[in-house]
């Protein structure tokens, strides 16, 4: 008698544990303007997604507060990525950017190693390289001419993969394309 006892509880115990609803948890960041000082973005969507393209429906969105702020909750474990988007108009980019950009092209600057951002602004045709293709067309979209074979979007922002097991603080960077030294604020 006590043998089957001791087997129910085993197994009643093995079941609950079994039963168990998944767990949720915070993804919470900040949103910064790709800068030295990592100045905040508020009023930008930042989205959730299992789509690696970001094009599948949104699974949970947040609006980023003054301070660049976002939060989620009820994220459940797994697999996520995360998007950050603007309706705001392309801006901030100038002549200085120009001269950045060509002194890094003539080796007399390294201003884009290791800012992985930073080298996708540069490249305004996406052909793989940094070149004077890129400056001539920053040239045109300085000037607000036309500049065709520029292929960036208006603004760019990093978009990690994320595994979520608990809770998580993400900070995530963007700036507009062809704002080669991150000076987008200061002007």
């Amino acid at each position: 008698m006590k043998k089957l006892s001791f087997l129910t509880v085993l197994l009643a115990v093995l079941l609950a544990g079994c039963s168990k609803a998944p767990s949720a948890f915070e993804v919470s960041g900040r949103l910064l303007y790709n800068t030295v000082t990592d100045i905040p973005l508020a009023g930008y969507q930042v989205t959730i997604s299992t789509d690696p393209y970001g094009i599948s429906p949104t699974l949970y969105s947040a609006v980023t507060d003054a301070n660049g702020l976002y939060q989620f909750t009820g994220i459940p474990e797994g697999t996520y990525f995360i998007y950050a988007e603007t309706h705001n108009a392309w801006a901030g980019v100038h002549p200085n950017d120009v001269t950045h950009l060509q002194r890094y092209i003539e080796n007399l600057s390294n201003d884009l190693t290791g800012n992985p951002l930073r080298i996708k602004s540069a490249d305004g045709n996406l052909d793989g390289l940094i070149n004077q293709t890129d400056v001539e067309l920053l040239k045109l979209r300085i000037a607000r001419l036309p500049a065709p074979g520029w292929a960036l979007p208006d603004w760019l922002f990093e978009n990690p993969q994320i595994a979520v097991t608990g809770n998580i603080y993400v900070v995530l960077r963007g700036m507009c394309s062809g704002d080669y030294n991150g000076s987008y604020l200061n002007y």
